[in-house]
């Protein structure tokens, strides 16, 4: 498992390393061109004032060895990129020990006249031409700048070694404060993160010792921004499970006062059935159970509807649903429940309405609202269906000729389990949940529900609202 700690802390770690030895390495191309550069302007310059000191000696033997260094103080052992064992043993009064790495050499005619004597004995040349140039004589490297003075040429040249190793002296001064800076932004970087992730670990902690009953919000202190829209969000998922709880403990409750009734009533006429005298009396008493079974199981139908709508991880899947043709289904699925002679379904409005919705939970809202027509309206009276698209929502409403619903309890009605007036029904096979699950899939949709007086009384008015096609 990755650590964000341990993850943070590295990479920016390595990060800031790399950008250190990066410097470093930028830091010693740019010193080591700087001190080509002052290096080269001396050898020039030196060049120049030999020229200008020159006096062509007579012809000798051989050529002229000047021996510049005439003080012990400034011998040094004679190799290559050699350094001495303390700054005090490399300069004094006389000079400076690298004065060795630095010579002279001047022909003409291709003939060597004179050299100084730390100048190697074979010549630089002889492909002169005025400049600079990089030679390897005897196996050393040699800076040399060349410079003609009518038919003499005067060379000045300089020990590669000594620039490559001015140059790591230099870097060398930079690489201790780089190390010290390294270990300094470690331990800053791994108190910084550590600080800044301690709200996390605080968090973590609240909800390893939480007891699994205790969904009060979560209160993490000196909570960041990020660290906060973690915490809010656990929140939410905490709001959600104490209201997710708490429908499962009133559905469980609710299911249980509803489902008493009728087991005692299936036990009451299980007992009649057993202890009649005659085959009628048993054959009316089976009758009887029948109608309690069916309406028992219609309420545990609509029961495990609604707890199936009541779950906010289900994901209604959504698709274009034609409105008249899916309430004639409804309808026609209903022809068993609706009693002779049949109410008479009339539709107006609209005929090719659509709603983007998921098909048989609509199929259920619809359903529920033709049913409770069916049980409370007259038979053979009309029941009205009206399709209206307007530009904020698509409407329907649904018209029977029922007694309708006082005002003060059409909140009511609303309400799970609760029942209107039994006696106003043409046949006892209500649960109390039609209209609840109406509301919930309404509210799925986002659509609303209203309950009005018919137009011309008596009767009730369901008017649903839902939200318009997006083209």
């Amino acid at each position: 498992m990755i650590s964000i700690q341990r993850l943070l802390t590295s990479t920016l770690v390595g990060l800031i390393t790399a950008a250190l030895a990066a410097s470093l390495v930028w830091s010693y191309y740019s010193i080591r061109h700087e001190v080509e550069e002052v290096f080269d302007a001396e050898l020039a310059q030196y060049a120049r004032l030999l020229r200008q000191s020159w006096e062509s000696p007579p012809e000798l033997a051989k050529p002229l060895v000047t021996d510049l260094f005439d003080t012990p103080e400034l011998v040094a052992p004679d190799t290559e990129n050699s350094t001495t064992d303390s700054e005090e043993n490399e300069s004094g009064p006389w000079g400076h020990a690298y004065e060795r790495k630095i010579a002279f050499q001047i022909w003409r005619d291709n003939k060597l006249l004179a050299r100084s004597s730390s100048a190697p004995e074979n010549p630089w040349g002889p492909n002169l031409h005025p400049g600079y140039h990089n030679v390897i004589v005897d196996d050393r490297e040699w800076r040399v700048f060349f410079l003609l003075n009518d038919d003499v040429w005067i060379g000045v040249g300089e020990r590669i070694g000594i620039r490559d190793e001015i140059s790591r002296e230099m870097l060398s001064q930079g690489i201790a404060p780089a190390l010290l800076a390294i270990v300094l932004v470690s331990i800053i970087v791994t108190l910084v993160v550590r600080y800044g992730l301690a709200p996390l670990s605080s968090t973590a902690e609240a909800l390893r010792t939480r007891r699994p009953e205790n969904l009060t919000p979560l209160t993490i202190q000196r909570a960041p921004s990020e660290v906060n829209v973690v915490v809010q969000a656990i929140n939410q998922l905490f709001e959600r499970l104490r209201e997710a709880i708490q429908r499962e403990r009133a559905f469980t409750a609710d299911a249980a006062h509803e489902l008493r009734t009728p087991i005692a009533a299936i036990k009451v006429h299980l007992q009649n059935a057993r202890r009649a005298h005659n085959a009628a009396d048993a054959r009316d008493s089976l009758t009887e159970l029948e109608k309690v079974v069916t309406r028992t199981e219609g309420l545990i139908e609509e029961l495990l509807t609604l707890s199936r709508l009541d779950q906010d991880s289900v994901e209604l899947p959504m698709a274009d649903v034609p409105l008249r043709a899916l309430i004639q289904n409804c309808w026609n699925d209903l022809e068993l429940v609706n009693r002779e002679p049949q109410l008479e379904l009339h539709f107006t409005g609209e005929s090719y309405a659509h709603l983007t919705g998921n098909r048989e939970t609509l199929g259920i809202l619809f359903t529920n609202l033709l049913r409770n027509a069916i049980q409370y309206a007259p038979a053979g009276s009309p029941l009205t269906i009206s399709i209206a698209v307007r530009a904020a929502s698509v409407d329907v409403e649904i018209t029977d000729r029922g007694p309708g619903i006082a005002p003060d309890l059409r909140a009511r009605v609303m309400e799970r389990f609760y029942r209107a007036d039994m006696s106003k029904l043409h046949y006892n096979d209500g649960t109390g949940l039609g209209l609840a699950i109406v509301q919930r899939i309404a509210a799925i949709h986002r659509a609303s529900v209203r309950l009005a007086d018919a137009p011309t009384p008596p009767g009730l008015r369901v008017i649903l609202s839902f939200p318009p096609v997006q083209s």
